[in-house]
């Protein structure tokens, strides 16, 4: 699948999972592609803080999951176990629930970064796709950069974390 982003060249993604409804295929191209606007300098850096796991993986699957309006790194990180994108994303690899919320404390700018170019990605798609996509996606701020800080608030509100 071809990502036509708002500004640069189009970005692939391709994913051909016959159980995955065609919005969840859409939104998980949408993150597989937002790991690719990050600088390779920063996913080097990262990569030295996150122990024997990509760093683009747990990206990917954090992205997914916040946008999906999933936020408990506890509970993503057992979804890896049974939902067939969580599995696809991490290739293999369980990380645990720490894994998730250490990676989201120390690259909470890469975390926001993707999820906002994923967000604003699909304010950008046809409207039937929208809506079938935005349904996962229900937003409760009236601002993209306001939606993005307000779920990341909430996944450290649901990990237990009392500042970050």
């Amino acid at each position: 699948m071809t990502i036509h982003q708002n500004e640069g060249p189009p970005l692939e993604a391709d994913v051909a999972m016959p159980e995955l409804t065609s919005a969840e295929q859409h939104l998980l191209a949408l993150c597989l592609a937002s790991v690719q606007t990050v600088d390779r300098e920063r996913l080097r850096a990262a990569a030295t803080t996150t122990g024997p796991l990509r760093p683009e993986m747990l990206l990917t699957l954090i992205a997914y999951s916040y946008a999906r309006g999933h936020y408990d790194s506890r509970n993503i990180a057992a979804g890896t176990a049974s939902d067939a994108a969580l599995r696809y994303l991490c290739a293999g690899t369980r990380p645990v629930w720490t894994d998730l919320r250490r990676f989201r404390r120390h690259h909470r700018d890469l975390v926001a970064q993707c999820l906002t170019w994923v967000l604003e990605q699909a304010t950008a798609l046809p409207s039937g796709e929208r809506e079938e996509c935005f349904r996962m996606t229900e937003w409760s701020s009236p601002s993209l950069s306001d939606e993005v800080a307000n779920r990341l608030g909430t996944a450290a509100l649901m990990d237990g974390a009392d500042s970050e």
